[in-house]
């Protein structure tokens, strides 16, 4: 082992469990799989197609740089967990804020679970919990794209993603 790796394992070693910063924490998961969770958020648009909810990632991030994804997180040392399909702490996070929070107070239909994933990545093996919503069909469709034409640049697991969570969406389309 190099006086290199001594000393990066000596620091991490002194490291209290919890948040960390922004920067060591993209380094730790730059070289780790992570558990994670990922939300379809669907509505009924204005032209009654069902449309899919992407955000757009900032021009500086690390992995995705300007690409449309699915609201997600990571979960967090933190994050207080019930059962192996609780992911009310990551999913919260990921809901807060969207629209200016007009997405949480807009949904009618709690958060569902529908998989957790074993999905390979660079880094190995991680473990995604897959959920879906439905929002008011009144709130704008602004950042919602109709199910059939995705934008050709979204990140591809989560066009995955929104295939796997799709179905489910639509059932409850179907008996509303």
């Amino acid at each position: 082992m190099s006086d290199e790796e001594t000393r990066a394992i000596d620091y991490l070693a002194s490291l209290e469990p919890g948040l960390l910063s922004l920067e060591l924490f993209t380094q730790i998961c730059r070289l780790s799989v992570m558990v994670t969770a990922e939300i379809a958020i669907f509505k009924k648009m204005s032209d009654k197609k069902i449309g899919v909810l992407l955000e757009l990632r900032p021009s500086d991030d690390l992995w995705w740089p300007h690409q449309p994804h699915l609201p997600g997180s990571v979960v967090l040392p933190s994050d207080t967990i019930h059962g192996i399909h609780d992911f009310s702490d990551a999913l919260e996070r990921s809901l807060s804020g969207l629209h200016n929070n007009l997405i949480s107070h807009n949904l009618t239909l709690a958060p569902q679970y529908a998989y957790s994933e074993l999905h390979r990545t660079a880094r190995g093996t991680e473990h995604t919990g897959l959920f879906y919503t439905i929002v008011e069909e009144t709130l704008a469709d602004e950042g919602f794209f109709s199910i059939d034409s995705l934008p050709d640049f979204i990140i591809d697991y989560h066009s995955r993603v929104i295939a796997l969570l799709y179905p489910f969406a639509h059932r409850e389309f179907l008996t509303r």
